[in-house]
């Protein structure tokens, strides 16, 4: 299951699922991410999910600003269109910071290669 880590100086603070199709996040108390914070518009922005073009049975994950006084920054960026998220993003609103965990881990295999000396 993704999710959104609340954290601060590497202390995790919180823990959001991303349960639902759309998350919304801000000040107002009906928010499925409510922050206190006075930088934080009542309805500042939304995760939302959308099946996976490539893998069956999975999503890409979307955040988007809704029009917030303070906007939204992913990878210290201040995005203006929607962005969809990587595992191991930072998003941060006012002076929230959030680390995206796709829950999916990276399902690799390492793999090692051998370059033989070339004498």
């Amino acid at each position: 299951m993704a999710r959104l880590v609340l954290s601060h100086a590497g202390v995790v603070l919180k823990t959001y699922e991303l349960e639902k199709e759309s998350t919304s996040i801000g000040r107002r108390s009906g928010a499925d991410i409510q922050l206190d914070d006075a930088v934080v518009s009542s309805q500042h922005a939304r995760v939302f999910r959308v099946p996976s073009d490539y893998l069956e049975g999975h999503y890409d994950y979307w955040i988007e600003d809704l029009g917030s006084t303070n906007g939204t920054v992913v990878n210290d960026k201040k995005i203006t269109q929607p962005v969809m998220l990587k595992n191991g993003d930072t998003v941060r609103i006012g002076r929230h910071r959030f680390t995206f965990d796709s829950g999916q881990g990276t399902g690799h295999e390492q793999t090692a290669i051998y370059l033989p000396d070339s004498d």
